[in-house]
């Protein structure tokens, strides 16, 4: 990564984060904490409490990234870290949408390929990806595109804000993430990065944003995409892991001026053709 676009990744040990966590004011976590809290439409199952350590745990990666003067980070949220970190300390994800907020980056699960189509995302057009899980609808053409942390500024940091409300992360029933009401109708470009010289893509349209509390089923967020094409083929050719990073906007053009320019392979996963020449 760091010869092919100069970034370089860096290990942080656990204790350095647990370190900094301690070291946030705790009156700065508590006006962080009611600034969530009143720009929710509702808190749903999060206590004031686990909140209020999330929101610590958001001050602490925001020094840690200055300290490095990095712009992005990612945690092994669902495996190394997941009791030391999450159950012991805070979970990540009111963090990461802080940061995705502000023009930075927090990227679950250690997913670097996605941290890479992130960083990619907010060179190109300045806006933050959404990584997601898939689940096709051949009904209709869609697939419905879920992971329980949302971000609210999906048209970046001087956008305007999605409304939320903080839930408890799905499957695990604990923590805090902001369950995001993405915008309907709004076009959209789903990526992925596979090492330094492929990058999957494919478009569409947000057709549905199914985060109904009557029917918990999936991650806290999702949108349902009817895609530009067939989504049988999408299926067929899908390859490379569940997750995409989803991106406001058709940005295929930037796509393309992109991997001419650092000699990437672009592959529209609807066709599972190369769309360079």
């Amino acid at each position: 990564m760091k010869d092919k676009f100069g970034t370089e990744i860096k290990k942080v040990e656990l204790q350095r984060v647990v370190d900094a966590y301690k070291a946030v004011d705790n009156n700065k976590a508590e006006a962080e904490t009611r600034r969530w809290i009143k720009g929710a439409e509702k808190v749903v199952e999060p206590s004031r409490q686990d909140i209020f350590k999330s929101c610590k745990m958001a001050l602490a990666f925001e020094k840690l990234l200055d300290e490095e003067d990095a712009t992005v980070m990612t945690v092994d949220c669902y495996g190394t870290m997941f009791g030391p970190l999450c159950r012991s300390v805070a979970y990540p994800c009111v963090g990461f949408t802080r940061l995705n907020n502000m023009g930075l980056g927090g990227i679950c699960e250690s997913d670097l390929q996605s941290a890479m189509t992130h960083i990619i995302f907010q060179g190109l057009v300045g806006k933050p990806g959404f990584i997601s899980d898939p689940t096709v609808d051949e009904s209709n053409n869609s697939i419905i595109l879920a992971h329980c942390m949302g971000t609210t500024k999906m048209d970046g940091p001087d956008g305007p804000a999605a409304l939320y409300k903080l839930r408890t992360v799905m499957e695990r029933r604990e923590g805090v993430v902001p369950q995001v009401k993405m915008r309907l109708g709004q076009k959209v470009t789903q990526a992925k990065i596979i090492g330094t010289d492929l990058l999957l893509y494919f478009t569409g349209r947000i057709i549905d944003t199914p985060v109904s509390l009557e029917h918990d089923r999936g991650c806290r967020t999702k949108i349902t995409v009817e895609v530009d094409g067939d989504i049988t083929n999408l299926w067929k050719n899908w390859s490379h892991g569940l997750h995409r990073v989803t991106c406001y906007g058709d940005i295929t053009r930037e796509l393309q001026h992109f991997c001419r320019f650092k000699e990437i392979d672009l592959v529209d996963e609807l066709t599972g053709k190369s769309v360079l020449s």
